[in-house]
């Protein structure tokens, strides 16, 4: 698993705007399902499952558009920041952390930047912080709370 959320990170990371393949992409890598519902007109449309099993809908959450959505992988009790540059140069490039708590030390991700918008950054450390959660090897910042 945690070879798979770095992989989505790194796929975030390379990404300069919406993208709703890879939405799909992280949606699957985190339990999403995909799968066939038959329409009245008797043709078929795409739906998805969440991990859960609670939610199904015809759209997946918008990760790599929305703030919202991108806040979704961040746990509640976690903290995160993010921003933009916004110098003339990169009038695009953003970017953002996430900060965790393991064994009473906080982990943080370093500041991951993207060409594009905050939220694909803030998508991509949220995913790198999933994959190292409940690993001795997290990046810690602090020694107790």
């Amino acid at each position: 698993m945690k070879d798979e959320l770095l992989r989505l990170a790194d796929l975030c990371e390379k990404a300069t705007a919406q993208d709703w393949e890879l939405n799909a992409t992280i949606a699957s890598g985190l339990g999403w399902v995909k799968y066939d519902n038959p329409t009245h007109a008797g043709g078929l449309i795409d739906m998805w499952a969440s991990p859960e099993g609670v939610s199904k809908r015809w759209h997946l959450p918008n990760y790599t558009g929305s703030i919202d959505a991108a806040m979704t992988l961040v746990e509640p009790t976690w903290h995160c920041g993010m921003g933009r540059d916004g110098n003339l140069h990169n009038p695009t490039r953003s970017w953002a952390w996430v900060r965790y708590q393991f064994e009473g030390a906080w982990c943080e991700t370093e500041n991951v930047w993207v060409l594009g918008e905050p939220a694909l950054a803030l998508c991509a450390a949220a995913l790198r912080a999933r994959a190292f959660l409940g690993d001795a090897k997290c990046p810690k910042i602090s020694h107790k709370s």
